[in-house]
């Protein structure tokens, strides 16, 4: 109990660091994952490092995912009850940042893949047809 309280304490502390640096509309919107990229001048260089954005969010995830998994096995064969209840709290707080890891890295893909579109219709004009599902 105490540990979540201080999560929340610390989620509150970084609500309030976000309204005061962005307001607290966009504070809300980053919080909920709302928020997206509104640039129309879009180039190459933005796109690239979008991607390059998109691949280390999932290699941190990925990462995460592996941590959780050795902890899983670690964890099946403790005997010792305190090391059992400290772990439990350990692996509760590995598959909150693997969510939280996941979530940025869908975001970053989402905004990744908007991005994209808009410089390529930007690259080939207004009158142009694509197929986005070909060149998904």
């Amino acid at each position: 109990n105490g540990e979540l309280r201080g999560m929340k304490k610390a989620t509150y502390a970084i609500e309030r660091i976000l309204e005061a640096r962005f307001g607290k509309t966009e504070a809300q919107a980053l919080i909920f994952g709302r928020a997206r990229l509104v640039r129309m001048d879009i180039q190459f260089i933005d796109v690239k490092h979008m991607s390059e954005l998109c691949e280390r969010y999932k290699a941190q995830l990925l990462e995460k995912i592996r941590q959780y998994r050795r902890w899983r096995a670690a964890h099946e064969v403790e005997v010792d009850s305190i090391a059992r209840l400290y772990g439990a709290a350990e692996g509760a707080l590995l598959h909150k940042s693997i969510s939280d890891c996941l979530k940025l890295w869908y975001f970053a893909h989402r905004d990744y893949h908007a991005m994209r579109r808009a410089y390529l219709q930007k690259c080939m004009g207004p009158n142009a047809k694509v197929d986005w599902d070909a060149a998904a």
